[in-house]
């Protein structure tokens, strides 16, 4: 019986010596990972949106600090496209066009010959009848025929690359996405807002 009980204290003993040590390595284990965590929960900041009215561009910060945006956008919902940024831009046939001449007529012939067909916008975004013109990298979108919406987008697809040129036809100079926030200020102007912010 003496002898029963000493190796039932021996198991406890031993029981709660392990228990103690599972705890302490666990201990450790989530102190190492909170540390090697910490890092990746609060990543540098890795995206610059760059505002100025209701245009938006959307930029991708470099490893050296370096800014360069893939996506303008002039013009959503709330706030649509109005015509007060005067720029150009070139498409792949080497067409050039001044914002001033984004009626619906033309932007339907570009896209056409780029052979790009016309679609309805989904969703709540946009009014109801409104009209994408996608070609290039570039978005048209009209409503009852006026333009509501611009954007360019630098898209990789796994045969080629869409690089929209943006720029300044009377200064005959144009640049390809994704444009330096240098080249976006000389041509839009000074950002009203700069924001950056940590994307995954």
């Amino acid at each position: 019986m003496l002898g029963a009980t000493v190796v039932q204290n021996d198991l406890i003993r031993y029981s709660s010596f392990w228990r103690i040590l599972m705890m302490k390595a666990f201990q450790v284990l989530s102190l190492v990972l909170g540390v090697m965590c910490g890092g990746c929960a609060m990543p540098s900041p890795n995206v610059r949106i760059w505002t100025k009215g209701n245009l938006e561009a959307i930029g991708t910060i470099t490893p050296r600090g370096k800014v360069l945006y893939h996506n303008i956008r002039i013009g959503d919902s709330n706030t649509p496209y109005d015509g007060k940024f005067a720029f150009s831009i070139r498409e792949e046939s080497g067409n050039q066009l001044s914002s001033e001449e984004f009626s619906e007529v033309v932007i339907a012939q570009l896209a056409g010959n780029a052979g790009s067909v016309p679609f309805h916008a989904l969703g709540d975004t946009w009014p109801n009848d409104s009209i994408c013109y996608s070609f290039n990298g570039y978005l048209f979108i009209f409503h009852n025929h006026r333009l509501i919406s611009f954007s360019a987008t630098l898209v990789k697809l796994p045969n080629k690359t869409l690089a929209p040129e943006i720029g300044d036809r009377t200064a005959k100079m144009f640049d390809s996405l994704p444009l330096p926030e240098n080249r976006l200020s000389q041509i839009f102007g000074v950002a009203d807002r700069i924001q950056n912010k940590s994307q995954w």
